[in-house]
C-alpha cells in the first residue's frame, strides 16, 4: 500500500485502526507505518485479512467516509469466511464453512495438537458441538484419537426452555444419526480405498 494512503489511515483516522481490530477479534494484529507502506504484524488469520482490507481501501482512492470502510470491512470478511477460511477436513464429505472470525479462531483451537483441551462458550445454536464433531472426525480419521463419545443433555439448557414446544426430545437422537451416517459413510469410503 502507498505510504500516503497507510499513514493518512492510521494517523488521520485513529478510529479506523481501532474498527478493524475491532472487527478481525478474536484474532490480533498491530498495523504500523512503514517507509515502505504499512508494516502488519499478528496472527496469520488477521494479517492476512487486514491486509486485504488496507488494499482494497487504497484502492478505493482516499475515500474515508466510516460507513464505506465498516462495508469494505465486513465484505473482506464475509469473502474470507466463505471462500478462504474453509475447512476441507480428511473424513469429511463436505466442507466445513465457519459463519464468524470466532468459530474459525475455535477450529483452529479444536484441530491444533498443541491444546490439551478446549471448551467451547456460546448460546445455543452457535455451532460448538457442530465444529467440535467435525473435528474429531477429522482427527480420528488421521488416528490422532482413538475414539469419539458424543453424549446429550438430559436437561434444558439455559435459553431453550422457550423452544421447549418446538422441540421434541428426538431431536438430539436425529442429530446424533445425522453425525453418525455422515462419518460411517466417510469411514467406508476410506475402508474401500484401502
Amino acid at each position: 500500500m502507498a505510504p500516503n494512503v497507510a499513514e493518512r489511515l492510521l494517523t488521520e483516522i485513529p478510529e479506523f485502526a481501532e474498527t478493524l481490530r475491532k472487527a478481525l477479534r478474536p484474532f490480533r494484529f498491530k498495523a504500523t507505518a512503514t517507509s515502505g507502506g504499512i508494516g502488519i504484524d499478528g496472527d496469520s488469520v488477521a494479517v492476512s485479512l487486514a491486509s486485504r482490507i488496507l488494499e482494497r481501501i487504497a484502492k478505493m482512492r482516499g475515500t474515508t467516509e466510516q460507513a464505506q470502510l465498516q462495508e469494505t470491512i465486513a465484505f473482506e470478511i464475509d469473502y474470507a469466511l466463505r471462500h478462504d477460511l474453509v475447512f476441507r477436513l480428511k473424513g469429511m464429505i463436505y466442507p466445513i464453512r465457519p459463519m464468524s472470525l470466532s468459530q474459525v479462531a475455535y477450529m483452529n483451537s479444536l484441530l491444533s495438537q498443541h491444546e490439551q483441551m478446549v471448551i467451547g462458550i456460546g448460546p445455543t445454536g452457535s455451532g460448538k458441538t457442530h465444529l467440535a464433531i467435525a473435528a474429531a472426525i477429522s482427527l480420528l480419521s488421521d488416528n490422532l484419537i482413538k475414539q469419539i463419545i458424543v453424549t446429550r443433555p438430559h436437561v434444558l439448557m439455559e435459553g431453550e426452555a422457550e423452544t421447549t414446544g418446538s422441540r421434541s426430545e428426538t431431536q438430539y437422537d436425529e442429530q446424533f444419526y445425522l453425525i453418525k451416517t455422515s462419518f460411517m459413510s466417510s469411514w467406508a469410503m476410506r475402508a474401500t480405498k484401502k
